[in-house]
């Protein structure tokens, strides 16, 4: 699954999609720009953040 998900990332990047995850309760939408390694082997990804939403509660109002 995860080479898929590199694919997947990969084709993202040339259709100049946005891709929208989750990451600590926070919503972040990116740009992709670039898909590689680094100097100790590990996938790396590069991104614009396009938009940031705050926490939210489990109904679906922000948190203070």
């Amino acid at each position: 699954m995860y080479s898929y998900l590199l694919e997947e990332l990969s084709k993202a990047i040339g259709a100049r999609l946005l891709i929208k995850f989750y990451y600590h309760g926070e919503s972040h939408t990116v740009e992709l720009h670039l898909l590689g390694r680094n100097l100790q082997n590990e996938d790396c990804l590069c991104a614009w953040r396009i938009s940031k939403e705050g926490k939210k509660k489990m109904d679906g109002t922000a948190l203070s």
